[in-house]
């Protein structure tokens, strides 16, 4: 099938957005029987419908169809993919592919037109119609319908459907998404019907965007204080309507309390008067202080808030020129970064009051400091750096930081972290995603993936600490010794934690993903898992982690892992996985950062 589709040069491609808010990508997905689409197949009532043949996965791409199309008049030849409860149904509810997606509200396909009566070419003659369908608890929308064609020189073409907005805009829960087919001109179709061949896929490099609850709020016991990147700069910060313009601000005038509300946007620390520090400057979280993340730009009320379609930026690059296309070991020593903040973050002194929550923190980088004697801590917590530290960090996002040690750098103290990831960053020595020196976090349904350190602890260095871990996901990392996780010295405990598909020196084995015994494992799947490091009621098995090649997280439906772990050990507190949906959907909770649903 790859080469049937090479060899029709220049095929039509339409890219159909389905609730692609601001084109914010969240989620890797791939349409195959265990991605995320719920195709339902029914007819349409405009007449004579078609059918389907056949359907296969094409690995990497998505799901191939045969269709019959009857191609008696104009119109009439039809076929809907997209039916559940309407009087058209053929009568099966069967899904042909996929498992519910009322989780999400955003996503994004393409079409491609392989064949018509087994001609790749302009040859074929006909021409089709391809529209995206949505249906959201009963109701359709948004067929808007472009033409596919075989040959050369056609132009790709968009379709944007904004009609039905999901949860966020018009209070409806996305049901199912699929697809229409129809003949409007029958010119160059065989009258007695034609085969036609057509590729479902998600937009390479794509992803979903999931639908998120509302996130737990505490009510501010001082004043609430709005920051908005899209402000004037002479606002004050008391309302939305005169919101402070930069984040710095924000900070300075918060104190014990207070709540500082931030929309969407990218903000740096060096703005405004804060600009003197260069490299030095670093948002520094203060004691009960809550900032939380994911309004919509000119603001809104709580409910109106989405860290995942509102995203919120805390980045280093002062500049703004770091080089995209690069990963963070190759961004480490990039001229590109010479301008980067050596800690976005900074969080010594803080304690539990201090919170924050809903944003991305990106672009930190150690390695362009002064040359000389360099005190340590210019060479940690790209991120976040924190010395004697208690804050609380939820549903947080570290990607693309670079340090010696650390993305987020945590000595002394007894940090929370909570739904958070760790992605793509680099150590140019240890503990590319966390490193944990003399502290003893507790670290909650968090992801780590793709972190590189080049010695010890890709995912996480634990150094003199009794950290404990509850369903965590640590997957895709590497480190010469421990790509998962490394102890020195150190009495960790993990519970109900997937660690799969680490890498170091040791290959993939139990030292690859986690060196040193001295832990405390209960309810785990734990790669090359033997009866030295032990633990209670762990395994060994093939987690089926769906998107591991894009490093993701997600459970396939025959995973060892689903009803598997210890639900005792979730806090109670913590009744949601890290996309928010509620946990222990079945017998017992999942093992993971995610519950299968």
């Amino acid at each position: 099938m790859k080469t049937g589709i090479r060899s029709a040069a220049a095929l039509t491609v339409i890219s159909a957005m389905l609730f692609f808010i601001g084109g914010i990508r969240a989620e890797n997905f791939t349409l195959s029987d265990e991605g995320i689409m719920m195709l339902h197949i029914g007819s349409y009532n405009m007449g004579a419908r078609g059918s389907i043949l056949s359907k296969k996965d094409i690995p990497g791409s998505g799901v191939e169809f045969e269709i019959f199309m009857p191609a008696g008049r104009a119109f009439e030849s039809t076929l809907d993919m997209v039916c559940s409860s309407y009087e058209q149904s053929i009568g099966t509810k069967e899904p042909l592919i996929g498992i519910n997606v009322g989780k999400y509200n955003a996503f994004e396909l393409k079409f491609t037109l392989i064949s018509i009566d087994g001609a790749t070419t302009a040859d074929a003659g006909g021409t089709l119609y391809v529209g995206a369908k949505i249906g959201c608890e009963g109701s359709r929308g948004g067929f808007r319908p472009m033409l596919l064609g075989l040959g050369e020189g056609r132009d790709t073409n968009t379709i944007s459907t904004s009609s039905i907005t999901g949860k966020h805009g018009g209070g409806e829960t996305i049901s199912e998404i699929g697809f229409i087919t129809y003949i409007a001109d029958i010119n160059g179709w065989d009258p007695n019907g034609s085969t036609v061949k057509l590729l479902v896929a998600p937009v390479e490099g794509d992803t979903a965007i999931p639908e998120q609850p509302q996130r737990e709020r505490s009510e501010a016991k001082g004043k609430y204080i709005y920051v908005d990147s899209s402000a004037k700069e002479a606002g004050n910060g008391t309302r939305w309507d005169s919101a402070f313009k930069y984040l710095q601000d924000g900070l300075a005038a918060a104190g014990k309390g207070d709540q500082i509300w931030v929309a969407q946007g990218v903000y740096t620390p060096d703005r405004d008067r804060h600009t003197s520090k260069g490299k030095n400057s670093t948002f520094t979280l203060k004691p009960g202080v809550t900032i939380y993340g994911g309004f919509p730009r000119g603001g809104g009320k709580w409910e109106d808030s989405n860290p995942v379609t509102n995203q919120t930026v805390l980045s280093g690059d002062i500049k703004g020129d770091d080089n995209a296309s690069m990963t963070a070991k190759e961004l480490y020593s990039d001229a590109s970064r010479e301008d980067n903040v050596v800690h976005v973050i900074t969080a010594s002194g803080a304690d539990e009051t201090t919170v924050l929550d809903g944003f991305i923190i990106t672009g930190g980088n150690t390695q362009h400091v002064e040359k000389g004697c360099v005190p340590n801590d210019l060479m940690q917590g790209a991120g976040l750096y924190c010395r004697s530290g208690n804050p609380t960090i939820n549903n947080c996002v570290f990607k693309l930081n670079s340090a010696e040690m650390g993305a987020v750098y945590f000595w002394r103290g007894n940090p929370k972290l909570t739904n958070c990831k760790f992605v793509d960053n680099y150590a140019a020595d240890s503990g590319a995603g966390i490193y944990l020196s003399e502290s003893n976090p507790t670290i909650i349904n968090c992801v780590f993936s793709k972190n590189t350190a080049l010695e010890k602890g890709g995912a996480i260095y634990n150094e003199f600490n009794k950290a404990v871990f509850t369903n965590c996901t640590i997957t895709k990392n590497d480190a010469y010794a421990g790509g998962g996780v490394y102890n020195q010295k150190s009495t960790p405990v993990l519970t109900n934690c997937i660690v799969w598909g680490n890498t170091s020196r040791y290959g993939a084995d139990e030292p690859a993903q986690v060196y040193g015994i001295n832990i405390k494992a209960a309810n785990c799947c734990i790669q090359g898992l033997t009866e030295q490091l032990g633990g209670q009621n762990c395994f060994s098995k093939d987690p089926q982690i769906s998107d591991l090649d894009t490093a993701g997280y997600h459970l396939s439906a025959g995973s060892p892992c689903i009803d598997a772990g210890d639900s005792k050990a979730m806090p109670d507190k913590v009744d949601t996985d890290i996309d928010t949906n509620p946990r222990i959907a079945g017998r017992a909770i999942d093992i993971g950062a995610v519950e299968a649903q």
